[in-house]
């Protein structure tokens, strides 16, 4: 790969990193923007809206990240962190995902690894595992299992884009383009 093709590849993995890391930041900054234990008890079900009373009278800023959370996260309160005493707006899992994303693209800036789709897969698969059985059964994760399994899988994303960063966004090899 040449050097501009090289570069441009890495400017998007870098372009990836800031994206996930100001989003990181958003969800770590949202409950410090809002009155100190304003936000208690925000359990309820994924995909669905169950909090609009508590965020409707938030700033943008602090609204807009606890509607993405109320949207997507099932917030269940002890399943979730608090910061200035008030509980953030994803679980910590998903939390943990989202950091996992920024550590994985580090990974992938600084390394490079060359990581095999089963190794991607077996990085997936506690937080599938770990999640889906709380899902059909009576059994309860611990803080520190989703934020393990939740960093795991979301490192698994970001070397995954990395990867696939590298096999469409590189140009084909010349001996690819002379048989073309």
């Amino acid at each position: 790969m040449k050097k501009n093709e090289h570069d441009f590849v890495k400017r998007y993995k870098f372009t990836l990193l800031v994206l996930f890391s100001a989003w990181l930041a958003c969800i770590v900054v949202a409950p410090l923007t809002v009155p100190a234990n304003s936000v208690g008890d925000l359990s309820g079900g994924s995909m669905r809206i169950d909090n609009a009373k508590v965020w409707g009278n938030m700033n943008p800023f602090a609204a807009t990240v606890y509607f993405l959370g109320d949207s997507f996260c099932t917030e269940i309160s002890d399943h979730s962190f608090y910061l200035n005493g008030n509980q953030m707006p994803f679980c910590a899992r998903c939390t943990a995902i989202f950091a996992g994303l920024v550590v994985g693209m580090v990974i992938a800036i600084l390394f490079n690894p060359k990581i095999s789709l089963l190794l991607l897969a077996l990085l997936a698969l506690p937080v599938v595992i770990d999640g889906g059985l709380q899902v059909v059964s009576s059994y309860q994760s611990t803080n520190l299992l989703r934020v393990v399994t939740g960093l795991l899988a979301g490192i698994a994303v970001s070397l995954y884009l990395s990867k696939l960063a590298d096999a469409m966004l590189a140009p084909k090899s010349s001996k690819d383009e002379t048989t073309a």
